[in-house]
């Protein structure tokens, strides 16, 4: 009767190899590496602002199934007059305390501000939108320094650009002292935190005091 157990296989070499990388990272898509980046930027916040919206609309469906018909409420809602003055104030205060913060940011995060963004996510603003404003703003030094690489000046840039002359001008002077790797640095680590927090990998708020760590 023949032996169901095959016999074992002659052991020989390996020929296997470590998979070589991909280099699809290094690539330049766009013709442009910082237009990459500002593309690469505009997705993450899109996803953002979209999940945003997702959630505030499968909130009006959960308090409409309770009888509460809070989207027709809020169309029709009306402020009063003090109302609107506090929420004017409130706009004021943290575009201040905003404004601050892109004051403090570049070359370098100072330790003003970490406790600026510190002190906007716990007074209200989702941390992930103090990074979105921190994004804004970076993309818009990066531009910035892109014309100035081709020679434009102050009265080009403003001519050319959609931004407050007083926005661009600061944009100018900080943009003149600041590296492009060190814009297109900061892009990328504020993109890997938008991802780290969505996946679950670590908190906005602790998230947002390693991005500007890593800054």
């Amino acid at each position: 009767m023949a032996n169901p157990t095959p016999p074992p296989k002659a052991s020989h070499p390996s020929y296997a190899s470590t998979a070589i990388k991909s280099d699809t990272d290094q690539q330049v898509w766009l013709g442009n590496p910082h237009v990459d980046n500002l593309m690469t930027m505009m997705v993450a916040l899109s996803s953002e602002v979209w999940a945003s919206r997702q959630r505030m609309a499968i909130m009006e469906k959960v308090l409409a199934a309770k009888g509460v018909a809070v989207t027709e409420a809020v169309a029709r809602y009306s402020p009063s007059p003090d109302e609107y003055a506090g929420w004017e104030a409130e706009r004021q205060a943290m575009a201040e305390r905003i404004f601050k913060l892109t004051d403090n940011l570049l070359p370098h995060p100072t330790p003003e501000a970490l406790n600026i963004a510190r002190g906007l996510s716990r007074g209200g603003m989702q941390p992930t939108s103090v990074a979105y404003r921190m994004a804004r703003h970076v993309a818009l030094i990066l531009a910035v320094r892109a014309r100035q690489d081709r020679g434009e000046s102050l009265s080009d840039v403003k001519s050319q650009m959609s931004e407050h002359p007083f926005v661009l001008q600061k944009a100018f002077e900080t943009a003149r002292d600041t590296d492009p790797n060190s814009l297109e640095a900061a892009l990328r680590a504020i993109r890997d935190y938008e991802w780290e927090v969505k996946s679950g990998q670590i908190g906005a708020e602790l998230g947002l005091d390693v991005l500007l760590a890593r800054m």
